[in-house]
C-alpha cells in the first residue's frame, strides 16, 4: 500500500478520463493524455516510454479493436470495464493496469472475446453475469493477471458447447 501510495504521489500523470472508445491507446511520456496521439501537431515528442497514468475513478475502455501503443502503467482507483477486445500494436508494447476496484470483461460480441495486457487488482476479474448477453464462446488472456478472485461463471460456449479460455504469456 505504501509503494502504491508513493507512486501515485510522486509519479502518476493525471488522465481525467471515465471511459474510452476508440482505437489507439498511446502510452508515451511526453504526449498530453493517452487517448491523443503524440505527433508534432499536439506539442510533444515519441517515446521514451514508461509514463505512469492514474484516472480519478473507474475506467471503461471500449471498441471493436483497441491497440495499445508503447509502455505505461495505468491506475484506476475504481473498477476497469473492458467491452471488446484489447490487442498490443507491435510486440514491443507492454501496457499494466492496476485497478484497485474489481476488472470487468464485457465482450460487446457473442464470439471471441481477446485481451492483451498485465492486470492486478485486490478484487476480483469477473465476465459478464449469468444472462446478460452477449455470450462469447472462448476468452483468450494474452498477458498476465494477478486477482483476489478470477470468476468465469458468466461464460458459456454457443450451440451447447465448452466455453474456452486460452491464456496467452507471451507474445
Amino acid at each position: 500500500a505504501d509503494n502504491l501510495r508513493q507512486l501515485r504521489g510522486e509519479r502518476a500523470k493525471p488522465w481525467s478520463v471515465g471511459s474510452f472508445s476508440g482505437t489507439n491507446l498511446y502510452f508515451e511520456t511526453n504526449q498530453p493524455t493517452p487517448d491523443q496521439a503524440c505527433t508534432i501537431a499536439t506539442g510533444c515528442s515519441p517515446p521514451p516510454d514508461g509514463q505512469i497514468w492514474e484516472v480519478p475513478g473507474s475506467l471503461t475502455i471500449s471498441g471493436s479493436n483497441v491497440l495499445l501503443r508503447g509502455r505505461g502503467t495505468v491506475i484506476v482507483p475504481g473498477d476497469l470495464t473492458i467491452s471488446g477486445e484489447l490487442h498490443y500494436a507491435s510486440p514491443t508494447d507492454s501496457v499494466g493496469f492496476i485497478v484497485l476496484g474489481n476488472i470487468i470483461l464485457a465482450p460487446s460480441s457473442s464470439s471471441n472475446q481477446a485481451i492483451s495486457g498485465a492486470f492486478f487488482t485486490p478484487r476480483q476479474l469477473l465476465t459478464n453475469r449469468l444472462g446478460a448477453a452477449p455470450h462469447p464462446s472462448s476468452l483468450d488472456l494474452s498477458g498476465s493477471i494477478v486477482a483476489d478472485l478470477v470468476d468465469f461463471s458468466g461464460r458459456s460456449g454457443s450451440a451447447g458447447q465448452p466455453f474456452r479460455i486460452r491464456l496467452k504469456y507471451d507474445n
